[in-house]
């Protein structure tokens, strides 16, 4: 690919925001495919993971000329310069999980300073073509973002977002695809609420834009996957049963409960919640 094609439009700044635990053999591949068009890079690392998956997040970005910046504690920045400005920054740190998808994410949404944040997992990644579609298709885009909130956001445009697709069980079945809200303006009132199947909140889903030619990939190793399954399962129901105890008539808890235990093959409970 023509690395002109590719590279972080001047006048917008895209931050990534990562939460990670045990990404150690994925998460290169997802910061590679994601490297050129971002500017910062806010990574949190699960304090009870191993350093196997810090080693490879700061190896990724050493290979790529970063050098060490500050150094906090519990936080730490690496820096790319050039003709000495810095031009990419990524900030590593670590959270304590507190059994809260929106909690995580929001601690790193706080700290990025782009115009639009970016929302990633590590076992995901975005192939540099799909249908013949360069990335810069996704810059473009991007250059393009305020212009079109401007038009569809009326009197508030930052309520726009935009919408990837994203492809779930990648080479298994179902092979499927669905769009997934993953680009934001970085403004501190949009941000993730509820503890499992989180939602954005501070946008409007009417003011969505669709960028249906880029596809995220999920592709996390089948023991990663086997191994946080149960975990997962146990965590969601007990957070959408305690959403349902706040508010008996909160349909989106009830439809994502149901089809949590579903997937956990309890299917008496699970049909009570339809």
């Amino acid at each position: 690919m023509d690395e002109k094609e590719i590279k972080a439009p001047e006048k917008i700044k895209i931050s990534a925001c990562l939460i990670l635990k045990n990404e150690q053999r994925t998460i290169a591949r997802c910061l590679e495919s994601i490297f050129n068009f971002c500017y910062e890079f806010i990574i949190g690392i699960d304090d009870q993971d191993s350093e196997d998956t810090q080693l490879e997040v700061i190896k990724f970005f050493q290979a790529k000329g970063f050098t060490s910046g500050t150094d906090e504690g519990s936080r730490k920045s690496f820096i790319l310069m050039d003709q000495g400005n810095a031009i990419k920054t990524a900030w590593i740190y670590s959270y304590t999980w507190e059994k809260s998808f929106s909690k995580a994410r929001n601690q790193g949404m706080d700290m990025a300073s782009g115009d639009y944040i970016l929302i990633m997992d590590g076992h995901e990644y975005i192939p540099e073509t799909w249908y013949n579609i360069g990335m810069s298709r996704f810059i473009n885009m991007m250059e393009a973002f305020p212009g079109i909130i401007r038009i569809i956001g009326k009197e508030r445009p930052e309520e726009a977002h935009l919408n990837l697709y994203l492809q779930p069980f990648h080479g298994q079945t179902p092979n499927n695809f669905f769009l997934q809200p993953r680009i934001y303006l970085n403004r501190p009132d949009i941000r993730f609420n509820r503890d499992a199947h989180n939602v954005i909140k501070g946008v409007d889903q009417e003011k969505v834009i669709h960028c249906p030619e880029i596809i995220i990939l999920h592709d996390a190793p089948e023991d990663n996957r086997a191994v946080r399954k149960d975990q997962r399962l146990e965590m969601n129901i007990k957070a959408l049963r305690a959403d349902i105890g706040r508010n008996p008539q909160d349909t989106r808890a009830r439809f994502y409960l149901g089809n949590t235990l579903m997937e956990a093959q309890d299917w008496t409970k699970a049909i009570e919640q339809f």
